[in-house]
């Protein structure tokens, strides 16, 4: 994958900041798009200079590699949209413990963190 970003770069379709975004997003990342929302890459085509995503509402949308790499946001493996989608399962016991936690009175202060 890499080489090929690099003849995109080499031919000025991709810019140096938008190769390095890009070179962290494989086929099987997961990513966010202020439009479309959550997503999995399932692949690329080098030749149009294009990323495949399945969105939750868009399966295989193809987007430009340059809009993608200056619009999308990986999500790392522990975010909550990636446990989700992944372990619901385990995301949903790990919710029941917390809140068992919660209920029981051990939880500390430093337990809970707010973001936003």
């Amino acid at each position: 994958m890499t080489d090929d970003l690099k003849k995109l770069v080499t031919a000025g379709k991709l810019t140096q900041v938008q190769f390095d975004k890009l070179s962290t997003v494989p086929v099987g990342t997961y990513v966010t798009h202020k439009s479309w929302g959550f997503g999995q890459v399932k692949g690329h085509d080098f030749v149009t200079a294009q990323i495949i995503i399945d969105f939750t509402d868009k399966k295989a949308h193809p987007m430009q590699l340059a809009y993608a790499a200056d619009t999308l946001a990986v999500l790392h493996a522990n975010h909550i949209q990636v446990k989700q989608a992944t372990d619901a399962a385990g995301l949903r016991k790990l919710a029941e413990k917390d809140l068992a936690k919660g209920q029981s009175g051990n939880q500390k202060k430093s337990d809970v963190h707010y973001t936003g």
